[in-house]
């Protein structure tokens, strides 16, 4: 959606099925302070140097909640619950679809 058109109801059509989670996601996502908190998280999970602590603390600022990353030790924190998410890389291995 464009600066241009956000007075137009019709912009907003996609957003009428969503639940309450989605909606509020859709609603950060545009909020610069919250990108740049994402992405700060995001790197240090790709270092492997996310901390409990600070994954917390994010969302306790942001209002969020994460699920532990199927992929990783149960101690594993993914930003925004980005695994297996299309277009997302949370840094886990692929799932392994064999089994």
């Amino acid at each position: 959606m464009s600066r241009a058109n956000w007075r137009s109801a019709g912009a907003y059509e996609g957003l009428r099925s969503l639940d309450a989670p989605a909606f509020a996601l859709q609603f950060v996502s545009r909020n610069r302070d919250f990108i740049r908190d994402r992405a700060t998280l995001q790197r240090a999970a790709r270092r492997a140097a996310l901390s409990t602590s600070d994954a917390e603390a994010f969302a306790r600022r942001w209002g969020l909640r994460f699920r532990e990353c199927p992929h990783g030790p149960r101690s594993a924190y993914r930003p925004l619950d980005c695994c297996g998410i299309a277009g997302r890389d949370c840094g886990c291995p692929p799932a392994d679809s064999t089994g």
